[in-house]
């Protein structure tokens, strides 16, 4: 298991406390030191606007890192030019 792995699941188990058994809420208070997470530590719902809003923002990033200023790339295929004659003639034949 990874890190990221063990750090999601103690985030689950602490803002699904109310669901634990009494049981299962004492063995991960008195083994792992965990409590209830607080009412403010819960993670805040995103709306569609929010999540599209930081997506593009990340893309605007990206494009200023990996762009050169002024330099636009060219689209140049990757496949083998007899892959797409086969696949421009297979196109036409149907």
């Amino acid at each position: 298991m990874q890190s990221e792995d063990l750090g999601r699941w103690v985030n689950a188990q602490r803002f699904g406390w109310e669901q634990l058994l009494a049981v299962q809420q004492w063995i991960l208070e008195n083994t792992l030191g965990l409590q209830a997470a607080e009412e403010d530590e819960r993670p805040v719902k995103q709306t569609q606007d929010a999540k599209w809003a930081a997506n593009l923002a990340a893309a605007w990033q990206f494009h200023a890192r990996e762009v050169p200023a002024g330099q636009v790339r060219k689209r140049e295929s990757q496949l083998p030019a007899f892959f797409a004659a086969a696949c421009s003639s297979a196109f036409w034949r149907r």
